[in-house]
């Protein structure tokens, strides 16, 4: 038996959010809700929703049509309990299942959420049910060994090994899974755990790592698109970060005093593209000019093993990491080392000692 640990905060908003591998493609899903009978208590409500996408609070869902997205078919959707609406925190995961259409249909009572169902059905789905609700984590891990394919199953096999699976036993279970899964947000953050002498690392004097991120047009980049020329500035943040939104400002002084020197690139981690454009604009309310992107499947903060927020990286134009921080930019210190690098500093002044007090 082994034994598990409970979930700190943070990890729980992580959850609740859903960061999973996504692509910035969308499709669309049309899911119609019909529930009967009276809600089992006084302002029952539900939130549904696709993982990574923006939800949608239902105060009644007795015939609610939906029209959500998803990155693409299969997806899994998400209930979640609102007794206070969207943006209260006391949300409770009701149910998943997994979407397999376009258009699917919810049917059930709102006493019983346990036994509500989705048509089109998926023939696995009582294996995500299992997986949601084990009945003993010996379950739990053969469920994750004997179904690799299974939405999110991936997710879960990470959660369970951080609460405590023996290692051993993760990896075999990992070698099951597709190269696909394994390529995921959850997939690379758990090989990182089990594998951690295979795993790079970003270190100072040594060999930027490369990733992808999509801008606000859509329009995906990479980094070594724009290594080379000049130096790069890597600012890694958050939407959930004040640092990160108050520095904003900052990186657009650094733009504007040494554009022509370094690249700046502004890389957020966000649910989705609205809350991460909102942080953007939160504190700066001018044009943006440095490179914008939001890292919707985490590879950037995975290759970079960003913990804290705001983390801070500059590349010189040989592609060799020359400054790493997580301090605030509250105190400058940012615009300090981008000065320290491009600005030369004053050549040595001569001073000339009289010939008296040089005692001639």
């Amino acid at each position: 038996m082994h034994k598990l640990r409970s979930y700190p905060a943070y990890f729980l908003f992580l959850l609740f959010f859903g960061l999973t591998s996504a692509s910035f493609g969308q499709v669309h899903i049309t899911a119609h809700v019909q529930l009967e009978g009276a809600p089992a208590y006084e302002n029952q409500g539900f939130i549904f929703g696709v993982l990574h996408h923006p939800m949608h609070h239902l105060p009644d869902a007795s015939d609610t049509t939906l029209q959500l997205t998803a990155d693409a078919l299969p997806a899994v959707l998400v209930v979640y309990d609102a007794p206070g609406g969207l943006h209260t925190s006391n949300h409770r995961t009701y149910r998943k299942f997994v979407v397999t259409e376009p258009e699917v249909t919810i049917r059930g009572t709102y006493s019983q959420v346990a036994d509500w169902e989705l048509s089109p059905s998926y023939p696995k789905q009582w294996v995500l049910d299992s997986m949601s609700h084990p009945h003993s984590q010996e379950q739990l891990y053969t469920l994750l060994r004997e179904h690799p394919e299974v939405p999110e199953a991936i997710d879960g096999l990470y959660w369970t090994t951080f609460r405590g699976l023996d290692h051993e036993v993760a990896r075999e279970i990992f070698e099951r899974y597709s190269d696909e899964s394994r390529r995921s947000w959850y997939g690379r953050k758990l090989e990182a755990i089990l594998y951690p002498n295979a795993q790079r690392t970003v270190s100072l004097h040594h060999p930027f790592l490369d990733f992808e991120a999509v801008d606000a047009e859509g329009q995906m980049h990479r980094l070594s698109d724009f290594v080379g020329e000049k130096y790069v500035l890597l600012d890694f943040g958050s939407m959930g970060c004040g640092g990160c939104v108050l520095g904003v400002p900052t990186l657009a002084k650094i733009d504007s005093l040494y554009g022509d020197q370094i690249e700046v690139i502004n890389v957020w981690t966000a649910p989705d593209r609205e809350r991460w454009q909102r942080s953007v604009h939160q504190k700066w309310d001018g044009p943006i000019t440095w490179q914008d992107w939001w890292d919707v499947s985490e590879q950037g903060f995975v290759e970079y093993d960003i913990s804290r927020y705001p983390t801070f990286f500059i590349i010189d134009p040989d592609g060799l990491v020359k400054y790493s921080s997580a301090e605030s930019v509250y105190n400058y210190s940012l615009l300090q080392a981008v000065e320290k690098l491009l600005v030369p500093p004053p050549p040595p002044t001569s001073i000339v000692v009289p010939a008296a007090l040089r005692g001639e």
